[in-house]
């Protein structure tokens, strides 16, 4: 083996036992804006490239806040795509990044 990984945590999970819906823990996806990107957001700098994705730092022009973008090369991973703002929108820890606009 060239090589291992250690890792710890500490999870907590707390059992909905009755199975009610919890509305306050899922919120449904943003839902995609009818015009262009670069309309509402300034490209500051690529901060990383792969073959489905590049992911930049971006400034919103209404604000001035800085965000991270993630803009798809292609459209054929839409599927793809929809799931992972699934995922980004019902997760609430500061460790994972808040979905803030999808065009």
């Amino acid at each position: 083996m060239a090589g291992a990984t250690l890792t710890s945590g500490k999870v907590s999970i707390e059992d909905n036992l009755l199975n009610i819906p919890r509305p306050d823990l899922e919120r449904p996806a943003v839902a995609f804006k009818k015009k262009r990107f670069e309309e509402d957001y300034d490209i500051l700098e690529r901060i990383a490239h792969g073959p489905i994705s590049s992911v930049y730092r971006v400034i919103e022009r209404r604000t001035a806040k800085e965000y991270v973008a993630k803009i798809i090369h292609n459209p054929t991973h839409f599927d793809w795509l929809r799931r992972e703002m699934n995922i980004l929108s019902n997760i609430h820890d500061s460790n994972v990044p808040r979905l803030h606009d999808a065009y």
